[in-house]
């Protein structure tokens, strides 16, 4: 079984800020694909997509592309580019 994977990662110390797009698709923050500075907080949303997907069985939003993972995120949050 495959806990975690760390292919599409940074290492970020506590106080840095990235802008980097990086992160499995599903997964990562809109902050993230926003392109806007971020930080640790980030894993958090990721950590909810996980815990989703531990108590639903499927994932929060079914999508193909980043793009269309942007829509999905951005029809339920109240975030603008």
């Amino acid at each position: 079984m495959k806990l975690a994977d760390f292919g599409l990662c940074k290492i970020v110390q506590q106080n840095q800020t990235i802008n980097d797009l990086v992160g499995t698709q599903s997964y990562v923050a809109p902050e993230v694909l926003k392109e806007d500075e971020y930080n640790l907080k980030v894993d958090v949303w990721s950590l909810g997509v996980v815990f989703f997907i531990l108590t639903t069985g499927s994932m929060p939003f079914k999508v193909d592309s980043r793009d269309d993972y942007w829509k999905a995120v951005n029809e339920r949050l109240p975030i603008s580019k």
